[in-house]
């Protein structure tokens, strides 16, 4: 049970805790900044047309959720998340930092959370980012092989998930005592974000060279993406349908009615519907 929150000890962690998401959040937007002005190679280098091509796809991608369930608090799956991953290994760290800052300073759902709310999501996306980076970069992973690729992108996209996770697991023990609760969701709904991750980095990544080919890869993967989405979103409503309409005339027809219905995949509508039938009765 978490100490209420009037409680001196929980007012100093509370302070503590937004005092740290502070530091972080700011370090996080202002370091790609400082290392540009001080040591534009480091921020500009080889992978410019890279870097602004996944900076568009992480600007579009935040603004986009597909939760593959009609039930809240299911899997999800944001775009946001492949060319960050992509980013973390095929650019400098910074770079990877300035993609996901700006990725999601420009998602126009969290400023209409709050202005705060956006901020701090912008700079710990932008610090987890980084510690991405610099461990596939301390690894020596990159897209260069298909065993190489396939592993840069799971470390990456893992890598993001953990310190993303820790880092707000952190900040919300501190703040609330609900640390817990944060891992508990990020179990709950990351395993399809982080699967459709990896697969999108994997098949984009080996044409970082070339940003026209990983733009073009990357479309594809969330159109099938979406595809997948849409047809796994219409078998989960039937199912709930199908539950629904047990659950409403389960006692009142005969279940090979109730069956029909379910089956038939329509809903149902008040006043019924005209239909020419035989009726026998026996005695």
């Amino acid at each position: 049970m978490s100490e209420p929150r009037h409680a001196p000890g929980a007012r100093v962690r509370r302070i503590l805790g937004q005092s740290l998401a502070a530091i972080w959040t700011w370090t996080g937007l202002l370091l790609p900044v400082l290392v540009g002005v001080r040591e534009p190679d480091r921020l500009l280098g080889d992978n410019v047309a890279l870097t602004l091509v996944l900076l568009a796809f992480a600007a579009a991608g935040s603004n986009i959720e597909l939760r593959f369930t009609t039930r809240s608090g299911g899997p999800t799956y944001s775009p946001v998340g492949v060319p960050i991953t992509i980013a973390l290994v095929a650019c400098t760290p910074t770079q990877a930092m300035l993609v996901a800052s700006v990725g999601y300073l420009l998602d126009i759902g969290i400023w209409r959370r709050s202005r705060r709310f956006a901020i701090e999501t912008a700079g710990i996306g932008a610090m987890t980012t980084g510690g991405g980076a610099l461990i596939v970069h301390a690894l020596g992973l990159g897209f260069t092989d298909h065993t190489q690729t396939l592993l840069a992108a799971t470390v990456g996209a893992v890598s993001f998930l953990v310190l993303d996770a820790l880092t707000y697991a952190i900040w919300y023990q501190l703040e609330s005592g609900s640390g817990a609760d944060v891992i508990a969701y990020f179990v709950r709904t990351a395993p399809v974000d982080m699967t459709f991750t990896i697969i999108a980095a994997s098949l984009a990544g080996p044409f970082s060279d070339t940003p026209l080919l990983v733009a073009s890869a990357l479309l594809l993967c969330q159109l099938a993406f979406y595809a997948l989405y849409r047809v796994m979103m219409s078998e989960s409503r039937h199912r709930e349908q199908s539950v629904h309409l047990r659950d409403t005339f389960g006692r009142y027809v005969p279940e090979s009615i109730v069956e029909q219905l379910a089956e038939s995949g329509a809903g149902v509508q008040l006043g019924g519907e005209e239909r020419e039938v035989s009726v026998m009765f026996c005695d």
